[in-house]
């Protein structure tokens, strides 16, 4: 199944898939990493955001003899370490397009995906859903397109390629799409 024209709509830029059009790319591999900087912040930062909220709670309960509202923000603080821990856990070290198989392994947990190209329902491209004089400052600098979600058919597990944290997400996104066309 090919990405819905809706997506397609979105992602489609002047010369968009040019490089791709003649080229089949069922015979070259290209992959995208996440970017050296992303992993030595994620190494840094990602255990504080996982467990600091819930150390956090320890501290504060123990700190008040685990009084009723002390129980119920520890409570908070563990779903909140939780939800932080589930989010980081679905980032991507690295995701490459091998002909028909898109593959990759999680940054945390080293798991390795393989998934093949016809399983994919659609890309989508990631933008901010927030209209705000932020998000305007930073579409002005960035443009408003944050990278893309690949989505399998049956609600499998998505993949997303953020440009800020990986390299060649572009390429690899232009290359699913082409290869998903070639396959239509």
């Amino acid at each position: 199944m090919i990405p819905s024209a809706k997506s397609l709509a979105l992602t489609r830029q002047p010369g968009y898939l040019k490089r791709y059009a003649t080229m089949s790319v069922a015979a070259s591999k290209i992959r995208s990493e996440q970017r050296a900087f992303v992993t030595v912040v994620a190494l840094i930062f990602g255990p504080l955001f996982m467990v600091g909220p819930l150390v956090a709670g320890v501290w504060m309960a123990v700190a008040a003899q685990f009084s009723p509202p002390s129980l119920f923000l520890l409570l908070g603080t563990a779903g909140l370490s939780v939800f932080f821990a589930y989010h980081m856990l679905q980032n991507y070290h690295w995701v490459e397009l091998d002909g028909d198989v898109i593959r990759g392994r999680r940054f945390w947990t080293r798991q390795y995906v393989e998934r093949s190209i016809h399983e994919i329902e659609e890309v989508v491209p990631l933008v901010a859903v927030a209209r705000t004089v932020e998000t305007a400052v930073v579409n002005r600098l960035l443009g408003s397109n944050r990278g893309y979600e690949i989505r399998f058919q049956g609600g499998g597990r998505r993949i997303a390629l953020i440009r800020g944290d990986m390299t060649n997400v572009q390429e690899l996104a232009d290359a699913v799409l082409a290869r998903l066309r070639e396959t239509a």
